[in-house]
Parts: structure tokens; C-alpha cells; sequence
């Protein structure tokens, strides 16, 4: 294949990223992609970041925001849902107040349009205000790759970082990876 239909090939993805390496001492090795090339990053996170969880249906959401405005919402509220995966990993090595953290989420209804809602949050080390909860996974993307943006073009590249760039595109896929998919593969 020439550097060309390789280029054709990269071009129209949509963004795209996956843990490459888990460090001992640095955190968590990743690389970013989209149509416009590809950046990687070491020791930015120390646990992957991001979360895809399934919204909670509208008597759901009202119990917790109730519990929320009363300031007494706790991580047995969340029992049998995707949160209670969310928080019981936020919460592993910190005491976090859940009212806080899960606040904003009455912005965020289940819909037939919308059934999940896409997280920011790296479970070792996030403080309260970095855990961003997104609407849809476009929003998510784009937060992301302006966290962790794109240092060199498709066209900088030679053909053999293209290659590898396809290669991993075929084994992982394109789009987002979520822990969404390892924690509930695990159980």
C-alpha cells in the first residue's frame, strides 16, 4: 500500500485512543488519533480515564438527586447500576464525597436517544473537579483530545509509524476505549 491510500485510510478517523503501556513508575503509556495524525502520552494518567456507564432511568435519577439534595447520597444508592462500578473506583483509594462528584448528573436523563453517559475520571488520582461527565461521546472526544492533542500529522510520519497506526487501529478498532467494557467483562 502506497503512503497515499495510507493517508486515504487514516484520514476519516474518528477519534481514537487506547492505553499502549502501563508503567511501573510513570502511570499509564497511551497514544491519541484522529484524522489529523496521532500524539502520545506517558504518565499523564496513572489509570485509564475513561468511563462509559449506562444513564439512570427517570425513578432512578429522582431517588438519587433526592438523596444528593439532601446531601446523604451514598455508594449503596448506587447498588446494581453502572455508577455503583464508578464510584466504588473512584472511591478505592480516597474518601470522596459522592454528593459532589455525582452532582451534575440530573443533567444528564436517560433518553431512546442517549443511553450512556461517558465519564472522565482516572480512578487513581482525579480530585472532585476533574471528573467530567459528558452527554455524548463526541463531547467526551473532544475534551480528550484537547487534554491530550495530536503532536504530529499523518503526513509527518513515514510509512513504517503509518503502519503501526494501522495496525493498531485493526486489532483495537477505532473510537474511544472505555473501562466500561474491562470492568464488567471481569465479573
Amino acid at each position: 500500500m502506497t503512503k497515499h491510500e495510507k493517508l486515504r485510510k487514516l484520514r476519516p478517523l474518528r477519534p481514537t485512543a487506547f492505553p499502549t503501556v502501563a508503567t511501573f513508575d510513570m502511570g499509564l503509556q497511551f497514544d491519541t488519533l484522529s484524522g489529523s495524525g496521532a500524539g502520545t502520552h506517558l504518565g499523564e494518567v496513572s489509570g485509564w480515564p475513561l468511563w462509559k456507564i449506562e444513564r439512570l432511568d427517570a425513578g432512578e435519577m429522582g431517588r438519587i438527586l433526592e438523596k444528593i439534595g439532601r446531601g446523604e447520597l451514598s455508594a449503596a444508592d448506587f447498588s446494581e447500576t453502572d455508577f455503583q462500578v464508578l464510584s466504588s473506583a473512584l472511591s478505592k483509594n480516597r474518601r470522596l464525597d459522592l454528593n459532589s462528584v455525582f452532582a451534575g448528573i440530573g443533567n444528564f436523563p436517560k433518553t431512546e436517544e442517549e443511553e450512556y453517559l461517558y465519564v472522565f475520571a482516572d480512578a487513581e488520582i482525579s480530585p472532585c473537579d476533574e471528573i467530567m461527565f459528558f452527554g455524548t461521546e463526541e463531547e467526551l472526544s473532544a475534551y480528550f483530545l484537547e487534554r491530550f492533542p495530536i503532536y504530529e500529522t499523518w503526513e509527518e510520519m513515514d510509512e513504517e509509524e503509518l503502519d503501526g497506526y494501522l495496525e493498531a487501529i485493526e486489532e483495537s478498532g477505532d473510537g474511544l476505549s472505555y473501562n466500561y467494557n474491562r470492568i464488567f467483562a471481569e465479573e
